[in-house]
C-alpha cells in the first residue's frame, strides 16, 4: 500500500485543484503533524515539486489546506480545519469504529 506522504503526493497531482489546495497535511511516520507543500504554484507548466515541513511552521493558510487523516488517525487528532470545510469518510461493511 501507499504510505500517508504517497497519498498526499497523489492527491496533489492527481484532483486537487492547485488554485484551491497549496498542500496537504497528513500523520508522518513517527505520528506527527506534517504538510506536503506545492512548490512550483509560480511554475504551472514546470512538473510538480513539493516540500515537507512541520505544520505547526507552515505558512500555507488553513483555507488552502486539505487534510488527510489514514484509519488509525481518524479520531483523537486536533488539527484546525476551515470553517467551510467539508469532510468526507470511506467505510466499508468489514470495517468496525476501532480497528486498532
Amino acid at each position: 500500500g501507499m504510505g500517508n506522504k504517497e497519498v498526499a503526493e497523489y492527491m496533489l497531482c492527481n484532483g486537487l485543484d492547485p488554485e484551491h489546495f497549496h498542500g496537504v497535511v497528513y500523520l508522518d511516520e513517527q505520528d506527527r503533524k506534517t504538510i506536503l507543500v506545492r512548490s512550483d504554484l509560480d511554475r504551472p507548466h514546470e512538473p510538480a515539486t513539493f516540500s515537507v515541513s512541520p505544520l505547526a511552521t507552515c505558512p500555507v493558510p488553513v483555507s488552502k489546506r486539505f487534510t488527510f487523516f489514514d484509519q488509525v488517525h481518524t479520531t483523537g487528532m486536533d488539527i484546525q480545519q476551515n470553517a467551510s470545510g467539508r469532510a468526507v469518510i470511506t467505510v466499508g461493511k468489514d470495517m468496525t469504529y476501532r480497528d486498532y
